[in-house]
């Protein structure tokens, strides 16, 4: 029995010891990234942009949003999840902030799922895993969704601008399309993967005929109100987003800004990124798509890109960075050794 206890303990020692060296090197990283940064130039560029009143209420604006985005996904998960584990929305919402901090290290924040699974006290991980994952997939076809308009949108409107690149834009919205109808065909109907033979001859895919079951036993009435949580957190913070914009006074019309913003979290989903690199392509491709978005609606142009860089990274800011920092102080719930 002492023996038991002894190994229990040690056990316990190395959880802890794993949780601070976790803490400690993420926070090594954070810091190397952010040293780069200019922020005196930062400060500056803020300082000019909420010197109004309209200002300071967009800023508080988007900070509240970004509180309210969180709110509405910790809400969604515990309810996908709350015949496999019944915890509460604190304890949920703790979950959540955890695997934002992890998603910092991992390419495209798919650590927000080790974040989740492993923080819950729960025997059934491969139901509570496969379950989290169904909770992405809803979130990710809500981005195809918006980001199919969008791009939809721009070809209707300005394709005879673009007719240089006929082919290549028809192709990239018809693969849209066929991506968007297949997406929630699954997403509903998962069963139809069991058909494939393929999944039942290969051991690797045959778990696949494991996950199906697990969906199966989510009711159509579930999986609809999961997908339309998604649609409004995506709501959200894209609504965030066009506040940000309009805060550092990019002047373009309001529902041209708004299928802008779709397309580029179309973009974003698909580049992969991790905490090193996510600042530069956020900055990157809005630049890229903001001058294409001058360029067809024949806006006037000026000196866009700071402008533009700083309102994508400042959502990124607020909708990760500090909800990340705020986890980190909850790793210690991890169970890797359970």
């Amino acid at each position: 029995m002492s023996k038991l206890f002894i190994n229990a303990k040690l056990l316990k020692k190395r959880n802890l010891w794993i949780n601070i060296i976790i803490f400690i090197l993420s926070y090594l990283v954070l810091y190397r990234y952010f040293d780069k940064i200019n922020l005196a130039d930062f400060a500056s560029f803020l300082k000019e942009s909420i010197a109004s009143m309209d200002a300071l209420l967009m800023l508080f604006l988007i900070l509240v949003l970004a509180i309210f985005n969180w709110l509405v996904e910790t809400f969604k998960w515990k309810y996908l999840i709350a015949e496999v584990a019944d915890i509460s929305f604190a304890n949920s919402l703790k979950s959540i902030l955890i695997g934002v901090f992890f998603s910092l290290f991992i390419p495209n924040r798919a650590g927000d799922f080790i974040g989740r699974v492993y923080s819950v006290p729960e025997q059934q991980k491969g139901r509570l895993s496969v379950l989290t994952l169904f909770g992405s997939f809803a979130q990710l076809i809500t981005t195809i969704l918006f980001g199919t308009i969008g791009f939809t949108y721009f070809i209707i409107l300005y394709f005879s601008i673009a007719n240089q690149q006929t082919v290549l834009i028809l192709s990239a919205a018809t693969f849209s399309w066929i991506a968007l109808f297949v997406s929630i065909i699954l997403f509903f109907k998962s069963s139809l993967l069991s058909h494939f033979h393929l999944f039942k001859h290969n051991r690797f895919l045959s778990k696949v005929n494991t996950w199906i079951e697990v969906l199966n036993s989510v009711s159509s009435r579930k999986m609809l109100i999961v997908l339309l949580l998604s649609i409004f957190r995506y709501l959200i913070f894209s609504y965030q987003l066009w506040l940000s914009f309009r805060l550092v006074g990019v002047d373009i019309s309001g529902i041209d800004l708004y299928f802008f913003i779709a397309v580029y979290y179309l973009f974003l989903t698909f580049i992969p990124t991790v905490v090193y690199s996510e600042i530069g392509v956020r900055g990157s491709l809005s630049i890229y798509l903001f001058g294409l978005l001058m360029f067809v609606s024949g806006e006037p142009e000026y000196d866009y890109q700071w402008a533009v860089t700083f309102a994508t990274v400042f959502v990124w800011i607020v909708n990760i960075i500090f909800p990340a920092i705020i986890g980190s102080f909850f790793t210690h719930r991890l169970k890797f050794y359970k």
